[in-house]
């Protein structure tokens, strides 16, 4: 099983759509979306590091001991979708349990980078936290189908 740990939820409109029409998709593939409140955005860059752990600790007080972290972060490794296909191939032969987390607008404190076991980027470009939930759910339910055989084209 996978879960995802996204700090803040999608605003309405086009992100929220396209958020639920995936987590449908993933249903059967037991793929789970979590939401955690955000902080906001501080007014003095000085108090973001503090915001970033704050809401990291929300978060790691939702995984589980035997859960492998899985950050989604631009300064990640860049992965393609035959790389998450294998991973994902992996993780289940092995049975492992991995949480993918999506931080907030301020990204991830210092403390989640020396926790996670892997830290992977969508690209060299930089998203919006909604907007890089939806293609995380959309890469999922890609590799997912590849891994069961059948045809994915949208």
């Amino acid at each position: 099983m996978i879960r995802v740990i996204v700090v803040g939820k999608p605003k309405k409109g086009f992100f929220s759509e396209g958020v639920r029409e995936f987590s449908t998709r993933l249903s059967p593939y037991k793929v789970k979306v979590e939401y955690i409140k955000e902080s906001g955005i501080p007014r003095s860059p000085s108090l973001f590091e503090d915001v970033r752990q704050k809401e990291w600790n929300m978060v790691r007080r939702r995984i589980k001991s035997k859960e492998k972290i899985f950050l989604w972060d631009s300064r990640g490794e860049l992965w393609n979708t035959d790389t998450m296909v294998s991973f994902l191939k992996e993780i289940r032969g092995s049975g492992s349990k991995i949480v993918m987390v999506i931080g907030g607008p301020l990204g991830f404190s210092q403390g989640a980078y020396r926790d996670a076991d892997y830290i992977v980027s969508l690209s060299k470009f930089t998203f919006t936290h909604q907007m890089a939930l939806l293609m995380v759910l959309e890469q999922l339910y890609r590799s997912f189908k590849i891994i069961s055989g059948q045809p994915y084209a949208y």
